[in-house]
């Protein structure tokens, strides 16, 4: 489980504020991207993932595949859990070439994150964790579906929608 909580915590903090992080052992996670080396963006999250590796006093590496090639990528994922990381933090840019090395990531016990692409629903097919992003997009259109299905005209959706995610920080929160 501790495992899992930090391979949540390092994700979110590649997209995200940097977090405060008790000491502990160092932890061994693997971030793999579907990315070319050319993709600033991402090299962007290279090193923001970095920065939080040394703000966690967690090793984290960057793999890709150098001109995105998924097939690379898929045999990245294999190599990474190989090494026996405390977790794998991946996109799912095609879940026909990714699911199976990922899966087996799971299987041998590596934790996955699926970050920035891939939906929830294929990422609990492959036992991963869904990003919030992921996950906070497919609430928000179900929702807005719910909505829509009762006749709520979309001016007034966008407030409902709003009213509800307050109300559910209000629950979280104890308030």
């Amino acid at each position: 489980m501790k495992t899992l909580l930090t391979s949540i915590a390092v994700a979110a903090t590649a997209f995200t504020a940097p977090l405060a992080a008790q000491a502990q052992d160092q932890l061994n996670y693997v971030l793999v991207s579907h990315a070319p080396d050319s993709d600033s963006w991402w090299n962007t999250i290279k090193n923001g993932i970095a920065l939080a590796g040394e703000q966690m006093d967690v090793n984290v590496e960057y793999r890709n595949p150098p001109t995105g090639d998924l097939a690379d990528m898929a045999r990245i994922i294999e190599q990474a859990a190989a090494s026996g990381p405390d977790g794998i933090i991946t996109t799912l840019a095609d879940f026909d070439v990714l699911s199976g090395p990922i899966r087996n990531a799971v299987d041998s016990g590596v934790d996955v994150i699926i970050i920035n692409s891939g939906t929830p629903e294929q990422a609990r097919e492959i036992g991963a964790l869904g990003d919030a992003v992921v996950v906070g997009s497919a609430i928000v259109s179900a929702v807005a579906d719910r909505l829509n299905a009762e006749g709520v005209p979309e001016p007034d959706m966008v407030n409902e929608v709003l009213d509800l995610v307050r109300a559910l920080a209000e629950g979280a929160h104890g308030a």
